[in-house]
């Protein structure tokens, strides 16, 4: 790839006649924005391949505010998103002279990272009870985790909901929470007596 000179001669019984072309032959660039991936948190490092030529990362989408990119022409950087949600960005590559532009997407899904929490120690003069968990991402869901007998929830995917138990006695319930694919499982425990 360069610059590269041509010399046409021509010879005509004699009278000779030359005449000289430059021809510039320049590299396409193609571009690689990456993998499509799943993240847990609202940062990630974007990671395109760059091939010849500048690049430079756009967002391509609604969402706003939008995403703030740390070094929009840096094949790695990093960007942080203010909302949890699926965003695209795109790689585009150019090479100086003729050669056109080149682009490739990545859609990179953000999912907030799970915080348990199951609520506060408590006794009670019943087999009933109300279980006080706070949701914070994702799907919960209340299980049993020691006691001496059976336990029924009203809901057990909602962090507050009636719990009847069919034995008195110390219980532990745990409210776990998963949001994606991407973040690890949060969970609380609370200890009941009934």
């Amino acid at each position: 790839y360069g610059f590269l000179n041509f010399t046409l001669t021509e010879d005509n019984n004699g009278c000779i006649g030359t005449d000289q072309v430059m021809v510039g032959m320049f590299q396409m660039p193609v571009a690689d924005a990456g993998l499509d991936a799943d993240n847990c948190g609202n940062q990630y490092a974007l990671q395109a391949t760059p091939s010849v030529g500048n690049g430079e990362w756009l967002y391509s989408g609604e969402i706003s505010p939008t995403p703030g990119i740390a070094n929009k022409n840096a094949a790695n950087t990093g960007v942080v998103v203010p909302v949890y949600d699926s965003y695209t960005f795109l790689w585009i590559e150019k090479n100086p002279g003729i050669c056109p532009a080149d682009t490739d997407k990545v859609e990179i899904t953000f999912y907030e990272l799970p915080k348990a929490k199951a609520g506060p120690d408590t006794a009670v003069c019943a087999l009933s009870t109300e279980l006080h968990g706070a949701a914070s991402a994702g799907l919960g869901t209340w299980s049993k985790i020691s006691g001496p007998g059976n336990a029924f929830y009203a809901d057990i995917n909602r962090d507050t909901t009636a719990v009847t138990v069919t034995v008195e006695g110390d219980y532990i319930f745990e409210w776990k929470e998963v949001n994606g694919p991407a973040c690890v499982t949060s969970s609380d425990q609370v200890s009941v007596k009934f």
